[in-house]
């Protein structure tokens, strides 16, 4: 039972992790420099850059989560 559940959270990490690797290349709000540092940070400490990442990423323009709306989304709603 125990390969079980040690299988399970290693595939739960992967999953986060390549989720978070897609993420910072992705994101429109991260400079290129930061992109790069990011992404080796999870290429080489995977675990410490990962949950760094997901617990501090900045914000997507029009995520309702954020507080940040642009002008279009702002319009759109009212």
């Amino acid at each position: 039972m125990a390969s079980f559940g040690l299988g399970m959270a290693a595939a739960v990490f992967i999953i986060a992790w390549t989720w978070a690797v897609i993420d910072i290349a992705r994101h429109d709000r991260v400079p290129r420099n930061y992109k790069i540092f990011w992404i080796l940070l999870c290429l080489v400490l995977p675990l410490v850059g990962t949950v760094i990442w997901l617990g501090l990423r900045p914000p997507k323009q029009g995520d309702p989560s954020s507080g940040y709306f642009s002008d279009e989304t702002l319009k759109r709603d009212l």
